[in-house]
């Protein structure tokens, strides 16, 4: 497992801090570069002695795309038992059928006998 990257960038005109460079850090969930002030560090060492970190959103997300894979699953493992037990019924109702056609044709069988 890695550390968290970090590195300086030239600063966009529109910093208001002044200064020619920034410190970005790396979300390890997208790889998109983050400014420092908007992440939970203070400084560039704390970033950098997190093992790995995850930008708000990216962290929301995750969250949220796990807990619909188990939805997901959980409501295929629910339908696929929920299949099984219609084919079982029809199994038993085809046999039920079957031993009906049976009857009916020994009856047949025996009238025609009399």
């Amino acid at each position: 497992m890695g550390k968290t990257r970090v590195k300086r960038a030239k600063a966009d005109a529109s910093t208001e801090s002044g200064e020619d460079e920034e410190t970005l850090v790396e979300c390890a969930g997208c790889g998109e570069w983050w400014e420092l002030s908007r992440t939970p560090f203070k400084t560039k060492e704390e970033a950098k002695a997190t093992p790995r970190y995850h930008y708000k959103q990216c962290t929301r997300l995750t969250f949220i795309q796990e807990t619909m894979t188990q939805r997901l699953k959980r409501i295929s493992e629910e339908w696929e038992v929920r299949v099984q037990g219609l084919e079982a019924q029809m199994s038993g109702a085809n046999e039920a059928h079957d031993l009906t056609v049976a009857k009916l044709e020994y009856r047949k069988k025996r009238r025609g006998r009399s």
